[in-house]
């Protein structure tokens, strides 16, 4: 569940205008500073994608979610922390590989089903630090790509794949892949690449 920021904004400013009126300058200060650092940690874009019912006319909102995962990265301000919640509502078919880089810390965050056309890549991660979370991934030739990337899959679903996850660097420092609480079923390959890894997931029977 996502909190709204804009909630929390109130709530801070509140606090620091109700604090007594004999604070000294410095004390002033000193809340002024923590309110300014608590909204800078807010202020991140939270994206909204239902791909049963969003459209991706909207401006991917709580109220007025995208309709793909494509048009919500396509918004988002990946240079900064960005959460998108994909709403669990029917299956997000996808006809392309879904493609993230240069993101700063990009969240994608189920429940959510991902159906891939075979044999097309799912998603592509390039040069980002992007964690997955509470997703299914159906169909995929390789479910998840990640070049130069801080990577971490957590609760997350591979099924009848030819590879799960595969992870290289090719320049810059060591790539970095989290899988944690995971499955894999009907998938060719689930070896997990490289060998700089922390992993705990299962196998189950094909």
């Amino acid at each position: 569940m996502i909190v709204f920021g804009q909630s929390r904004f109130r709530s801070t400013s509140q606090a620091a205008l109700a604090q007594p009126s004999g604070l000294r300058m410095p004390q002033r200060l000193g809340v002024l500073l923590l309110t300014v650092l608590a909204l800078a940690v807010r202020a991140k874009a939270d994206l909204f994608v239902n791909c049963a019912r969003g459209s991706d006319a909207a401006n991917c909102a709580v109220s007025t979610p995208c309709k793909s995962l494509q048009r919500a990265l396509a918004k988002a301000q990946l240079l900064q922390p960005t959460t998108i919640q994909v709403a669990s509502d029917g299956v997000c078919v996808e006809t392309s590989s879904i493609a993230i880089a240069n993101a700063a810390n990009a969240a994608i965050v189920g429940p959510a089903v991902f159906r891939f056309s075979a044999p097309s890549r799912g998603f592509i991660v390039q040069a980002s630090v992007v964690s997955l979370r509470d997703l299914t991934v159906i169909g995929a030739a390789l479910a998840v790509n990640a070049t130069n990337s801080a990577l971490t899959i957590t609760r997350c679903n591979f099924i009848e794949g030819e590879r799960a996850i595969v992870a290289i660097a090719t320049a810059g420092p060591p790539v970095s892949l989290t899988v944690e609480s995971s499955t894999f079923q009907r998938v060719s390959s689930s070896h997990v690449l490289p060998a700089f890894i922390r992993c705990c997931c299962r196998t189950l029977a094909h």
